[in-house]
């Protein structure tokens, strides 16, 4: 959230506790974890799709064409995890930033 960090910067007020300042920082953490929700989604819409794929090939027998698939299915689950983990991180570095519970 570099827009709402630079603002912070700007006028002076990291680390300010009060209401406000609090407010900011639960809301800059609502906007950080739907970020990397939507990013999760994506992956496990991912996932989904390249499952699908290879449930619609199972008649045929396994080819380099069919590995590409599992290939995808394991990179797009890498992809989701590496997600959640950034947003738990993005949300622990947002609350140890503002003294908040974000």
């Amino acid at each position: 959230m570099p827009g709402v960090m630079e603002h912070f910067v700007d006028i002076g007020l990291t680390n300010q506790k009060g209401s406000k300042w609090e407010q900011y920082a639960h809301e800059a953490s609502l906007i950080i974890k739907k970020h990397y929700n939507t990013i999760a989604t994506a992956a496990a819409q991912g996932i989904i799709g390249a499952a699908s794929n290879v449930l619609s090939n199972a008649n045929e027998t396994v080819n380099p064409g069919m590995l590409k698939h599992t290939d995808k299915m394991a990179g797009l689950g890498a992809g989701l995890k590496k997600a959640a983990v950034n947003a738990s991180n993005m949300d622990s570095e947002v609350s140890r930033t503002f003294n908040v519970n974000a």
